[in-house]
């Protein structure tokens, strides 16, 4: 998280606290990521392969598309020269695995769907 410019108490916070992601998909053109803690609830409602303005949980406002790649949901965003590429998929266990890449570091993170 302080390689993309998050501060120190955010990054304290964000490390103590867990998240729950929902990938909802009710319009094949379109997906809504939903991420939730007990510090907040964010948001990610648009039209697949489109750019669109988000303002991530960290506060970096940004361009975000998402497309499928395969069985890969992919969502890339970009801000002051910088991006971040976010792939999510679930494995034959049923877990939702994301592997986020950032400023060519890789962090990887699995939840139970």
């Amino acid at each position: 998280m302080k390689a993309v410019g998050v501060g120190f108490a955010l990054r304290k916070i964000g490390n103590a606290t867990k998240s729950t992601v929902s990938i909802e998909s009710s319009d094949p053109e379109a997906v809504k990521i939903v991420t939730s803690s007990t510090f907040s609830t964010h948001r990610l409602e648009c039209p697949l392969g489109k750019v669109v303005d988000q303002q991530t949980v960290d506060g970096r406002n940004c361009k975000t598309v998402v497309n499928w790649k395969n069985d890969v949901l992919v969502q890339e965003e970009s801000w002051n020269g910088k991006t971040t590429s976010i792939s999510r998929h679930v494995n034959e266990s049923g877990n939702l695995i994301a592997v986020s890449l950032k400023q060519g570091l890789e962090n990887m993170s699995s939840s139970l769907r």
